[in-house]
């Protein structure tokens, strides 16, 4: 997806746990929010329009959706991980959900259907919004019949590998 974004010729902005990049070149910033906001003054300074963003749950429980709104939203799983952060499995996945609630029309939620949650936050879509739904039977039944299904997840010290089989000819 950032080779696709990237075609203009503009950089990508991507933030992660891992740190802040433009394209691949790492960006020396602070992991904060100020660090985010100077990364992001830093692409589109550069005639950068998109960023991949990694949102962390604490952060979108704070309001980071709707002040940063996102055009596609992306879950990939419920998990243990930040249970301390938020002291309920139910505040966890509200915070989670913040990233769907304020998708605009014309946005596009990416869902988990192999994810117990993926019922309650394709409830929250708002009108407008497409949805498409993945799998990974590995990860648990598929609920429905998602667009994209994991055939095969190679993981390894060059990177990973996914070999999907999709409903959808679009795809």
């Amino acid at each position: 997806a950032l080779r696709t974004l990237s075609t203009n010729g503009a950089p990508v902005a991507r933030a992660t746990t891992v740190g802040f990049f433009l394209d691949d070149a790492r960006c020396e910033l602070a992991a904060s929010y100020e660090g985010f906001v100077e990364g992001m003054r830093r692409a589109f300074d550069r005639g950068g329009r998109y960023a991949a963003i990694e949102l962390t749950s604490e952060a979108l429980a704070r309001g980071f959706a709707r002040a940063w709104p996102c055009r596609v939203g992306v879950f990939t799983n419920l998990t243990h991980d930040h249970l301390d952060a938020h002291g309920s499995p139910e505040h966890y996945l509200a915070s989670k959900a913040q990233l769907f609630v304020s998708l605009p029309a014309g946005g596009t939620a990416v869902l988990n259907a192999s994810d117990e949650n993926f019922e309650l936050l394709r409830e929250v879509l708002p009108p407008g919004v497409a949805l498409r739904t993945y799998a990974v039977p590995s990860r648990g039944p598929a609920q429905g019949t998602p667009d994209i299904v994991a055939k095969t997840v190679t993981v390894d010290w060059t990177g990973t590998r996914i070999e999907c089989e999709t409903t959808d000819p679009s795809l």
